[in-house]
């Protein structure tokens, strides 16, 4: 199942209809038309480059309200050796 998944999602043949599927997992304030967007002869490509996203939302927030009781951050200074 990765191997496919994986495929899917690199696939120059696949690349966009699987990119747009992965939207719904995503809470996007405005949610993408352009999936990818490249410049000929460029590394520098922009993803989803007219959505609107709030990382914390999508990284902390949602969780939070699901299971307020779990920690969503632990910083351990011994982890930096500071």
């Amino acid at each position: 199942m990765y191997n496919e998944t994986f495929s899917r999602s690199i696939s120059r043949e696949h690349i966009d209809q699987y990119w747009r599927e992965q939207l719904d997992d995503i809470k996007w304030i405005r949610k993408p038309s352009r999936i990818l967007e490249e410049k000929e002869g460029s590394v520098f490509n922009k993803w989803f480059s007219d959505g609107l996203v709030n990382i914390c939302e999508n990284c902390v927030d949602r969780h939070a309200r699901k299971d307020g009781s779990r920690k969503a951050l632990i910083y351990d200074s011994a982890m930096t050796g500071q």
